[in-house]
């Protein structure tokens, strides 16, 4: 299956807790949402990862996803992240959902090109959020 890329895989609300299957993989859209998943290492080496579906699922360290450079569009609406430095990284990101996440400083987020998503929160007052909302993020 060498040179094969998945273009949607969807294992969402499934009982799946090791990514570690798909290390070296090309998927383009990777849906886990509601899962118990904690560890998304194994994404490190993931090729053409353009799509990253995690709201709702036990996920709370975002480092390992500042090595997925394709990354487009990232969701992590309703879960206990609170870093978010790690997706300062990502140069293409465009997408960006968060809301009832626990992220309390949006400032690594200012210099993506992000042009849509959610905010945490949606009466924060600070800085960052004002200038995101500027971008077009709610």
């Amino acid at each position: 299956m060498r040179g094969v890329v998945i273009d949607d895989l969807r294992i969402g609300g499934t009982d799946v807790l090791d990514l570690s299957p798909l290390a070296r993989k090309s998927i383009k859209y990777l849906g886990l949402e509601g899962t118990r998943i904690t560890d998304l290492s194994p994404l490190v080496r993931t090729k053409h990862l353009s799509t990253l579906q995690l709201s709702g699922s036990a996920v709370v360290d975002l480092g390992p996803l500042c090595h997925l450079r394709s990354l487009t569009r990232l969701d992590v609406t309703s879960t206990e992240v609170t870093d978010v430095s790690p997706l300062a990284e990502l140069p293409r990101l465009r997408w960006l959902s968060m809301r009832g996440a626990k992220v309390a400083d949006l400032s690594p987020l200012l210099a993506l090109p992000l042009r849509e998503g959610t905010l945490p929160r949606r009466d924060d007052p600070s800085e960052a959020a004002t200038a995101l909302h500027a971008k077009g993020l709610r």
